[in-house]
């Protein structure tokens, strides 16, 4: 009997100590009946301690005169500026200090917000947090359960790459680094708000953002997240960034950890236009240039002109069509990563350009062996014209000249579209497989109708030097 008594006297001790410790971990708030409460609370930063809170109150007047307003900055038509605030905020018995140019208040709204940073760590767990006036009268108080500050400290959030590094609002923004966490609910984009002159840190966030996207760690460790450029960020724009886009800063915020602050350029929905005409006057001062140093104006006729025959080569046009595209298509994508993002490297060349400048001057090379073996040419007595492209040397259509030349302007005016239609702040757009097994075949085709036109002609005859039209050059 006596043994159950002192087992029912330890279950009794060893509740009583279990509730005082778990009222110690959890401390009630008090209550107070006041026209003031605490919206929300959170912390933001812990390198630096810092915590945001909304203070709102039911009345507007009282609100404000817990405010200290700047009339020297505060226009009539805008918000007012908040120099400081009479309210006092601590959790536990900790005081907060405020930060000054962290205040934000809409005109006439019911409630403000600003930062504040604690000089002492507080245990992590559920804390109160209190709202004093400035005599310490207790206005209100809030529950909050504070992180753990120490649970993987040393990793910081590391951005390496930005792909692209700009864009319009409601594009994608990749960030690919590491140490982002694996909480969706703890991870932001601060865009920096540059024009704040008096926050205390410098990188005040104008506007946050949540991402829509995380992967898990890889192999080696690297994540992305994906955001989207908000609308909000493209007020306040001078004259020059219309034109080049607006530079902003962002900070990556993850599980109250800050990255380094990187940058990207926030640009106009017509900024293609914008670069695409810069483009075409480079292009075209390239041109000029040519026309200058060989002191020609119709410099062009002379680079399709095969003097052989006296008539324009499809396999010359070819491949100064393509050379004109791929000068412009680089001009382009280096003016908008070079001036636009400001990028300092330079951009790639897409390797299935490449591919396809090899077909153009593999085929130009092919056609001027062919042709140098040619047993018979005929010269025609008549000016060159740009039906040689699709005629052979009879004037009769070339059935493979026409393919080509078909398939060359097709896949020209469809590879232009795309670069425009494509994000170009990410790289050229590539040319699938299909199309270059298409230009493949049609150049494969060209260059055979050459090649059994060369073993039809089995008799060597010379140039016409009298320039014979083709019918007496055929009586020969």
């Amino acid at each position: 009997m006596r043994f159950y008594f002192f087992l029912f006297l330890s279950f009794q001790f060893f509740s009583f100590h279990l509730f005082s410790q778990n009222n110690d971990l959890n401390p009630v708030c008090e209550t107070s009946q006041s026209e003031f409460f605490i919206k929300d609370f959170y912390i933001k930063d812990f390198s630096r301690n810092l915590f945001y809170i909304e203070v709102k109150s039911t009345n507007r007047d009282l609100l404000n005169q817990k405010l200290e307003i700047n009339p020297e900055k505060t226009k009539d038509s805008e918000s007012p500026i908040i120099k400081n605030s009479k309210l006092i905020v601590k959790i536990n018995n900790s005081e907060g200090d405020k930060i000054k140019g962290s205040y934000s208040y809409y005109k006439n709204s019911n409630s403000f917000s600003y930062e504040l940073s604690f000089s002492e760590n507080t245990k992590p767990g559920p804390v109160c947090v209190k709202l004093f006036d400035e005599n310490y009268k207790l206005l209100s108080s809030f529950n909050y359960n504070l992180p753990n500050r120490m649970q993987e400290a040393g990793k910081l959030p590391l951005i390496l790459k930005i792909s692209p590094n700009g864009g319009v609002p409601g594009d994608t923004i990749t960030l690919v680094g590491k140490n982002f966490q694996n909480d969706m609910d703890h991870l932001f984009i601060q865009v920096i708000d540059e024009e704040q002159e008096d926050y205390e840190y410098g990188d005040r966030a104008s506007i946050i953002i949540q991402p829509f996207y995380l992967s898990v760690n890889d192999e080696k460790g690297f994540q992305e997240i994906k955001f989207t450029i908000p609308s909000e960020a493209t007020s306040n724009y001078t004259f020059l960034e219309k034109i080049i886009g607006k530079k902003v800063k962002i900070k990556l915020l993850s599980n109250y950890r800050p990255s380094t602050i990187e940058r990207i350029v926030i640009l106009k929905k017509y900024w293609k236009w914008i670069a695409g005409c810069f483009t075409a006057f480079v292009t075209f001062l390239f041109i000029i240039s040519i026309a200058f140093i060989l002191k020609k104006i119709n410099f062009i006729h002379e680079i399709l002109l095969d003097p052989k025959s006296n008539s324009y080569s499809l396999s010359y046009f070819q491949s100064f069509s393509w050379t004109l595209v791929f000068l412009g298509s680089y001009f382009y994508v280096a003016i908008c990563s070079g001036i636009i993002l400001n990028t300092p490297d330079l951009p790639d060349f897409n390797f299935s350009l490449i591919g396809l400048m090899g077909i153009s001057y593999g085929g130009l090379l092919t056609a001027h062996f062919l042709d140098n073996r040619k047993q018979i040419v005929v010269k025609r007595k008549d000016k060159p014209e740009l039906k040689d492209l699709i005629t052979d040397d009879f004037g009769i259509i070339d059935i493979s000249k026409l393919q080509l030349l078909g398939f060359t302007l097709i896949s020209i005016i469809v590879y232009l579209f795309y670069l425009l239609k494509s994000n170009v702040l990410q790289g050229l757009p590539g040319i699938p497989e299909t199309l270059h097994t298409l230009l493949v075949t049609s150049q494969g085709g060209y260059l055979g109708s050459k090649a059994i036109e060369q073993k039809k002609s089995p008799e060597e005859k010379p140039i016409s030097e009298d320039n014979k039209s083709v019918e007496e050059i055929k009586t020969i």
